[in-house]
């Protein structure tokens, strides 16, 4: 890996020449995959994309020098992952990616296959789970508003956890700086309660940034003359995952499923050698080498011992509780399955989190300056009565 202080600060130039051909390789490369007889083509083309990707992630520097913005590089980073993992997918496939046949022209099929995670109204979306939908769907203006609604809510209650974790994280944890969640002044036992608090609550700050990022975008792409979206193309993001009643459940259901095709696709060989186990591990260390390279965005280096521990013990979570099943005949359900995902989640999940603060993460500003922050006041109320 490059060393993050050659990046150069984003220009239009610099992005026409570093993020442009990784966009247009994976146009060419969605292109490709809904035609038939192309697989050598795809494959020949996967170097050049995979290197188009690479260049795209790590040339340009997308704070424009405001350390609260570093998180944007993490972004960048995370975004030009994912899109290296798809296109492995599609250049690895023998048959090409279909939808309903509707008229449309090849290119509108690959642009929807670029921006549809979850392939709603493809072939292949049959086995991802979408969440059920409870905004309405009558007309596109009662959507909409109710989307606006949930958009609101989420920045609001976003706003109130990020500001919560400021208020109570130690020296260092909420500023671009970056800090440790293991407050040593503490006695162990405090310290690691304390620190488990901060864990708890960022899950909740990162979830509903993912949920605030993806509900602007369906009002963006309904609002968009020409793009012909309907709100049956942007269903629910996630399913309530805080109800989650298994670490299967969590992962396999609740939580958002944007990168479940790509996992399936590109663990199938371990699952042939080692069953489901072996599928279940490469899913989970796939997502914890794609976690832990965003934090080379933040430009402090990575640490894969603590983000793929974080994943790798998910994956331990989840083949234990097939096991509990196979012995004792019963699924890990209801209160007692609510209390072992939440502690198991959290107890693993300081690995995860105490790495991504200590990068400064946690100290990025995702809103303008004049935007409202009623969270802010919140803590600030929260300070003034108790000083």
């Amino acid at each position: 890996m490059p060393s993050p202080v050659e990046r150069l600060p984003l220009t239009p130039i610099r992005a026409l020449t570093s993020i442009v051909p990784a966009c247009l390789c994976q146009l060419l490369m969605a292109v490709l995959v809904i035609t038939p007889g192309t697989r050598y083509y795809r494959l020949a083309l996967l170097p050049v994309a995979l290197y188009a990707a690479f260049k795209a992630a790590t040339t340009c520097d997308h704070s424009n020098g405001d350390p609260a913005q570093a998180f944007h590089n993490f972004g960048q980073c995370l975004g030009m992952l994912m899109t290296a993992m798809r296109m492995l997918e599609w250049a690895s496939l023998s048959e090409p990616l279909q939808r309903p046949p509707n008229g449309r022209r090849v290119l509108v099929d690959a642009l929807d296959l670029m921006t549809n995670m979850r392939g709603i109204g493809w072939s292949w979306s049959k086995h991802t789970p979408v969440p059920p939908e409870t905004r309405p769907t009558s007309g596109k203006s009662v959507f909409l508003c109710a989307t606006l609604l949930r958009l609101l809510k989420c920045i609001v209650v976003y706003d109130v956890l990020d500001s919560l974790i400021r208020l109570i994280a130690p020296p260092g944890v909420a500023t671009p700086a970056g800090g440790s969640i293991y407050d040593l002044s503490r006695p162990p036992l405090s310290r690691y309660a304390h620190s488990s608090l901060i864990t708890f609550i960022y899950g909740g700050v990162f979830y509903f940034s993912m949920e605030i990022a993806y509900y602007a975008a369906t009002l963006a792409a309904l609002c968009t003359p020409g793009l012909r979206q309907q709100p049956s193309d942007w269903p629910t993001y996630s399913r309530d995952p805080w109800r989650a009643t298994s670490i299967a459940d969590f992962w396999g259901h609740r939580w958002h499923q944007t990168l479940r095709r790509s996992f399936t696709v590109l663990t199938r060989p371990l699952r042939k050698v080692l069953g489901r186990p072996g599928a279940v591990a490469g899913a989970f260390f796939l997502s914890g080498v794609l976690h832990d390279w965003c934090m080379w965005g933040m430009g402090k280096g990575t640490d894969f011992t603590r983000t793929g521990g974080f994943f790798m013990a998910m994956a331990l979570g989840v083949v234990l509780e097939e096991l509990w099943e196979r012995f004792t005949g019963r699924r890990i359900d209801g209160l007692a399955g609510w209390l072992w995902t939440m502690g198991w989640l959290t107890a693993w999940g300081n690995l995860l989190v105490d790495a991504w603060m200590r990068t400064g993460l946690g100290g990025g500003e995702i809103f303008p300056q004049w935007f409202p922050r009623p969270g802010r006041v919140l803590s600030s109320l929260i300070l003034h009565a108790s000083s």
